[in-house]
């Protein structure tokens, strides 16, 4: 069953879990009208329980919202395509604005402030992910995790022009 946002009101109150992930607002593809109606559904889910909103973009276990916004909409939330790198950055810019203009708590994913897109065309071998250790899947769910993996979304970034990545390497050396 997929959380909604009035799923999720059954379980935050001040005196019960204060707040929680919107999934629902994750999942929300680039559509004005699909946005606005996911917007005044949490307002009103919330509200009745005296819930602040939640908002959230991306996430570890999600393609980033600037590689989302770059494909067409109804490819879900685990994306490895480039699309439309520019649009994707143009998109996940307003996107950003617009949940910083909402009311409640934002929730910004590591590098989401600057748009970063997921690196999709990360090798399998480099990946150093728990779900592609190489240990073995014990379910058919554990088996899709493992090809949906996080890595594309926590790849070093490049901070400076010289090529100093904007994550800690590990390599010999390194600490």
């Amino acid at each position: 069953m997929d959380p909604t946002v009035e799923r999720t009101a059954n379980y935050v109150r001040p005196d019960e879990l204060h707040q929680a992930f919107n999934f629902q607002y994750l999942g929300t593809h680039w559509d004005a009208e699909e946005l606005r109606t996911v917007i005044d559904r949490t307002l009103d889910a919330m509200r009745p329980v005296g819930a602040p909103a939640t908002w959230v973009l991306s996430n570890h276990d999600v393609t980033r919202h600037a590689t989302r916004f770059a494909n067409p909409a109804g490819l879900g939330t685990q994306i490895r395509l480039a699309g439309d790198r520019e649009l994707g950055l143009r998109r996940a810019r307003a996107a950003t604005l617009l949940m910083l203009a909402l009311p409640g708590s934002a929730y910004v994913y590591q590098g989401e402030e600057l748009g970063l897109p997921d690196v999709v065309d990360l090798p399998d071998e480099v990946r150093q992910d728990r779900r592609t250790s190489g240990a073995p899947a014990r379910t058919a769910s554990a088996t899709a995790a493992a090809s949906r993996s996080r890595g594309p979304g926590r790849a070093p970034r490049t901070a400076s022009a010289t090529g100093a990545a904007g994550s800690r390497s590990r390599r010999a050396g390194g600490s």
